[in-house]
């Protein structure tokens, strides 16, 4: 399989059929973009574009192209619930690992189907990613949010989906935890959308004991805030400069993860992180109340839908980020915090449950551990060369998680052939990539 090695900077790919995308090819050199869609990247490295303004598909010069961008499914962004890492890094998202032995484990994926991976090339596994206990989804019944001092005012209810044509406000109490996630999706059909969103708000009707924060998102960009007790006014805390023009289909997908714990806050956009805001401000907001707010004068229709708020954990992230101990053996850790060094020998499937099997000096008998109760695993660093000794020429991005490192691919319509260094060839989705970045001149 042969394609061009300075053919592409960056590409992103659409999930859904190539007849849905709506992308744009940046061209080299400013020397402007095409808008239309990615029909194919054939073997010779010709890239085959549809313009609306052309009846056959353009044929563009391998070297002439920058960037191909295209929009994200709100379906593709849900991480996986394993996440399999490799020795070169990269990153496999699946739902089950099937087999496990000596000589390595077979697991399903989202990217790619049933996968075999050596043993020597693992690095860890993580489990449990999309776990989070629910604490509410979607709007079930408006008449259950107030607006804090009535029912809620304005809105429109169309199935899980608020409407709101001029100013409104609706605002419900949780029994929030500590540290949660809130996600909701915005859409506009007017060229100035103004909302507001309060989280770990105490909803009270004294003006001076409003201690919580704010998302806002208006014509001016989006911006975190916090206002304290006392204070008549919202401190920013973060902002950024995307403006609604930016979203060419007029809406986005929001996640606000907090931990009040850290006093921190991570703002994800279309499944993008946006960064990781620190609240410097004493006083931290315990409230557990949400308010959704639009004001607008401009007229149009405003919508907040596919809201969900769940816990929040973070000690499968901190569990891979800690130093895993001798790095000669496979190292096991719980969901408790408790850390065995030792074999991970084999898997035991029962009908009700998963059971990773554990040998460890400190028992004569091996453990049999269910997979709901294991964070990370490390895998004993074992020398492991790959099947293929060249550099990879293209760095591929999923939605949601994963990444892999790929010595060449070919795009057809909805497939994706590619060459992976230790894992051979994969038949990879169109709709599953997010983004393919060269890496290699």
């Amino acid at each position: 399989m042969q394609t061009s090695k300075t053919l592409i900077t960056t590409i992103g790919l659409l999930a859904g059929s190539p007849c849905a995308h709506a992308d744009t090819a940046i061209l080299s050199h400013a020397a402007g973009k095409l808008t239309g869609s990615l029909q194919a990247i054939r073997k010779d490295g010709v890239v085959e574009w549809n313009s609306p303004y052309s009846k056959q598909p353009l044929k563009l010069l391998a070297g002439r192209i920058e960037q191909m961008e295209f929009s994200t499914s709100p379906e593709s962004s849900e991480p996986s619930p394993i996440q399999i890492t490799l020795r070169n890094g990269d990153i496999i998202p699946a739902s089950i690992i099937s087999k496990l032995g000596e000589a390595g484990l077979v697991t399903d994926t989202s990217i790619a189907g049933q996968l075999t991976i050596p043993r020597a090339a693992l690095a860890s596994a993580q489990f449990g990613i999309t776990n989070r206990k629910v604490i509410y989804s979607g709007f079930e019944n408006i008449r259950d949010w107030t607006t804090g001092k009535g029912e809620p005012d304005n809105w429109k209810q169309n199935g899980n989906k608020l409407t709101s044509t001029g100013g409104s406000i609706a605002a419900r109490d949780f029994e929030m935890p500590e540290n949660f996630a809130i996600k909701f999706e915005l859409s506009w059909d007017n060229r100035a959308p103004n909302y507001s969103v309060g989280f770990a708000d105490p909803l009270s009707k004294n003006p001076s004991k409003q201690n919580l924060y704010r998302f806002n998102f208006d014509s001016s960009g989006m911006r975190i805030q916090r206002q304290s007790n006392g204070e008549n006014r919202a401190r920013t805390l973060a902002q950024w400069q995307r403006r609604p023009s930016e979203f060419s289909d007029k809406k986005m997908r929001v996640e606000i993860r907090v931990d009040r714990g850290k006093r921190q806050i991570e703002l994800l956009i279309n499944g993008d992180s946006e960064g990781v805001v620190v609240d410097p401000l004493g006083d931290i907001p315990t409230g557990s109340g949400v308010s959704f707010a639009c004001r607008t004068s401009t007229g149009g229709r405003q919508t907040i839908g596919q809201l969900s708020i769940s816990e929040l954990h973070d000690n499968r992230k901190r569990h891979l980020a800690e130093e895993r101990g001798d790095a000669s053996v496979d190292c096991l850790i719980t969901t408790d915090d408790d850390r065995w060094s030792g074999e991970l020998t084999s898997l035991l499937t029962t009908e009700d449950e998963h059971l990773m099997v554990f040998k460890t000096k400190f028992s004569e008998e091996a453990w049999e551990i269910p997979e709901e109760e294991i964070s990370t695993i490390f895998f004993a660093n074992n020398p492991f060369k790959g099947s293929d000794g060249e550099k990879p020429n293209y760095h591929i991005e999923f939605h949601g998680s994963g990444n892999l490192s790929i010595n060449d691919l070919i795009i057809e319509n909805d497939r994706i052939e590619a060459l992976h260094p230790i894992l051979g060839s994969l038949q990879i989705p169109r709709g599953a990539v997010k983004l393919i970045r060269l890496i290699n001149q």
